[in-house]
């Protein structure tokens, strides 16, 4: 897989944000596109960028070989993100999350701990504590 090396940032001491960036991601090429533009983001707040993935497992999916494997193919979705984010800004501290549940109910949760939540795509959620881009 290939990735873009960005140009470098300089980040404006006087717009640094109080918390952190956050970045919804689902292993889809939007959201691919939202972890350049949150390490972007990241790197001019001079703030931690925190890679989020939320999953769940539908009543029709029920048993538990298929919650492992929708966990582990989530395991595997943060871990590419955080590798595409530190080669494109080394920059931020990465952390990454995966958190049981459906995405529509996990994010607000998200907005509430962060400066900024970037997504892909964004659904029919509402109640954001901070900006989404």
């Amino acid at each position: 897989m290939e990735f873009e090396v960005a140009e470098p940032l300089v980040a404006d001491e006087n717009a640094k944000a109080h918390g952190h960036v956050i970045v919804a991601v689902d292993g889809s090429p939007a959201a691919a596109n939202a972890v350049d533009r949150a390490a972007d983001e990241a790197t001019l707040r001079g703030v931690d960028l925190e890679i989020l993935h939320a999953w769940e497992c539908k009543a029709y999916d029920a048993g538990d070989w298929y919650d492992h494997l929708l966990r582990n193919r989530g395991v595997g979705t943060v871990r590419m993100a955080a590798g595409r984010a530190r080669h494109r800004r080394p920059e931020p501290h990465v952390t990454t999350a995966i958190e049981h549940g459906p995405a529509e109910g996990i994010l607000p949760g998200a907005t509430e701990r962060a400066a900024l939540l970037v997504m892909g795509n964004r659904g029919g959620g509402g109640g954001k504590a901070c900006p989404v881009t």
